[in-house]
């Protein structure tokens, strides 16, 4: 990186150079010093559309949305022809859980560009969220066309198949999507899931592991492996799956649902209600913890003190 950093600084000091150097900070995660060089960008030229983009996945990814649309909001109108401004104003929308204005700016960026293949995957994704699964597969499978070594292409068509319960061509899409990218985990979770349903227990446990052994941040799949070993009555396995998704997420719902299942398992009541309760605080919707609770014996009251 040193040997790096002083070639793109002979580069000069003009709008372009500024933002290569800017980029190389923003891939290397230093923010700081890319928005030191945006901010020499955007002085030499206020409405540089790449300048105002950048900035704005900046803000983005620290959470700071607010700034982040209005950023990119001014490089789709400095760049009213580019549809990238529009796909991050998706991103944005729909973390605000504002799905439909997250579908309109998608739509938008393929109006500008039917040939982004990123487009059709992000609106497909969006469409999954929302059950529209005929839709999203039209998208995915339009993506494919653009681009056929589109990995999440191939697995989200396998999942929707498995939604469907087509296993047969959910498998077909799972292996072509690990055949593009055999070391995705994302990949490997969602061949978890179908070897789940069809009862293939070991098998999806073993996908389950290695997608976190690729990823080890992904808390969806420890829970899932959590959740097989419990089915497998291997409670102490599962238990240790639970634990690794709480070290992820403090707050992880269905993970201290497990945990107050094994306690329940073996019968350990105020262990199993703290987990439940624990379970119901990151979601007051899981009617599952809901349902077990209502189940539990009344605490036990110490005696008196004479």
């Amino acid at each position: 990186m040193e040997e790096w950093i002083p070639s793109v600084k002979k580069l000069g000091s003009n709008v372009q150079s500024r933002l290569s150097f800017a980029h190389s900070q923003f891939k290397a995660g230093d923010y700081d010093k890319a928005l030191e060089e945006i901010a020499a960008a955007l002085r030499m030229d206020p409405r540089d559309p790449d300048a105002l983009l950048l900035k704005a996945k900046i803000h983005y990814d620290r959470g700071q949305l607010t700034e982040a649309e209005a950023l990119a909001r001014d490089a789709a109108a400095a760049a009213p022809d580019q549809p990238k401004p529009h796909l991050l104003l998706a991103a944005i929308h729909y973390e605000r859980g504002e799905t439909e204005a997250a579908i309109a700016a998608t739509d938008h960026a393929i109006a500008l560009d039917p040939t982004h293949a990123q487009a059709h995957v992000l609106r497909g994704n969006l469409l999954g969220t929302q059950q529209r699964y005929d839709e999203a597969r039209r998208d995915f499978e339009r993506a494919i066309v653009l681009n056929p070594q589109l990995t999440m292409a191939h697995r989200q068509i396998g999942r929707i198949h498995l939604e469907h319960g087509d296993t047969a061509k959910a498998l077909e899409s799972l292996e072509k999507a690990m055949l593009l990218d055999p070391n995705n985990g994302l990949i490997r979770s969602s061949l978890g899931d179908l070897y789940r349903s069809l009862g293939r227990l070991e098998d999806a446990v073993l996908q389950y592991r290695e997608a976190t052994r690729l990823n080890p941040s992904l808390e969806t799949s420890y829970i899932a492996a959590g959740d097989v070993y419990l089915e497998l009555k291997r409670y102490e396995e599962a238990q240790f799956e639970y634990r690794r998704a709480i070290l992820i997420r403090k707050k992880s719902a269905r993970a201290s649902l497990g945990l107050g299942k094994i306690y329940l398992a073996h019968r350990q009541f105020e262990e199993a209600r703290a987990e439940l309760d624990a379970a119901l605080k990151a979601d007051p919707n899981l009617v599952e913890a809901s349902n077990l609770l209502a189940t539990l014996p009344a605490p036990s009251t110490p005696p008196a003190a004479t």
